[in-house]
Formats: C-alpha cells, structure tokens, sequence
C-alpha cells in the first residue's frame, strides 16, 4: 500500500493506494497523525479512490484517528470509496460515523 499525503485548502489529505498489507496500520498512523499535527482544529480527508481492499485493522484505525481528531476539535472526512470498500464502511457503519463523500471536490468543499 502506498500512502500520499498533501494539503488542499488547509485541509491534510491522505491518499490511500494499493492493496493493504500487514505494515499498512502502523505506518498509516504515522502518516496520518503527522499530516494533521500542525493544525488546529485537524481537518482531515482520506481519499480512498485508489485503495482496492479494506481490513479491519485499517477500519480500526481509521476509527481511532477520527476520535483523536475530535478530541481536538477537528474532523475526519472520507471520499471516493470503490463499491467492495464502500459497502465494508457500510456493514461496518463507520459511514454512519464519518461523513463519506463520492468525489473529492465534494469533500473538501464540505469543511
């Protein structure tokens, strides 16, 4: 798995690319948390449209960072989730906790 990070209009975006593999959690973390460390309140989006599988490693990580994020006052934003991703977000109703957007403009535009 490849991670990218960059911002856009304040707001840190991590690109999620590949398939997920057993390192995936620890260093996405890192990356995550270093993305978002400069800014008050962190606003973040992962953009999921490269990403081909999801585990629950991952999901449970994802779900840790956006309570750290809303612990400072910040937001965790998810977008461009292929089908076999999205409906994994379902089942496991994080889509239900983090706003999850079909495209990335879209998401942006909403912090």
């Amino acid at each position: 798995m490849q991670i990218h990070a960059e911002r856009v209009a304040g707001v840190a975006v991590v690109s999620l690319c590949g398939t997920i593999d057993l390192r995936a959690p620890h260093e996405l973390r890192e990356r995550v948390l270093a993305a978002v460390q400069a800014e008050e309140p962190p606003r973040l989006l992962l953009d999921l449209a490269e990403l081909e599988g999801l585990d629950s490693a991952v999901l449970a990580l994802v779900v840790a960072v956006g309570r750290t994020l809303a612990g400072r006052g910040g937001q965790l934003k998810l977008c461009a989730p292929h089908a076999g991703v999205e409906a994994f977000l379902r089942l496991s109703r994080v889509d239900r906790a983090y706003e999850t957007f079909a495209e990335r403009d879209a998401a942006l535009a909403s912090f």
